[in-house]
């Protein structure tokens, strides 16, 4: 996978204080909150982004981010830490913004269609707890 960023090179330093998502994804993260799904916004953009890993997704088809919503600090510590490890990368902020932005304009494409769920979305086999 490759990132829109110098992401093999430069310091940590260079990396995003700031991220946001896609003017058109702000409102299905708003919808996911809405539903129960989740209970911030930026919990939903953090699993969009996983959800884009794990599809194997092109970033270079990511749309751009409208400005920002979040700090950098606000974003899970775990979520960073395994996007420098697994992609790898020196700018994880960077790289959630443009993971984020896929994986919520791919779910966004699901909620348009209707009759989506979670669970197939992440294409999550049920789980029985009983």
């Amino acid at each position: 996978m490759t990132m829109n960023s110098e992401s093999s090179i430069g310091d940590a330093d260079d990396d995003k204080r700031t991220i946001g998502p896609s003017a058109s994804n702000k409102d299905v993260l708003e919808l996911l909150v809405q539903q129960g799904h989740y209970k911030t916004a930026l919990g939903a953009f953090q699993a969009a982004a996983m959800l884009a890993l794990r599809k194997g997704m092109d970033v270079s088809t990511a749309p751009p981010s409208a400005g920002t919503m979040w700090n950098r600090g606000s974003v899970s510590s775990q979520v960073l830490e395994f996007l420098t490890w697994y992609l790898p990368t020196r700018v994880p902020a960077r790289a959630l913004e443009q993971l984020g932005n896929l994986g919520t304009a791919y779910i966004a494409e699901k909620v348009k269609t209707g009759g989506y769920s979670v669970t197939e979305i992440f294409e999550l086999s049920r789980m029985d707890f009983d």
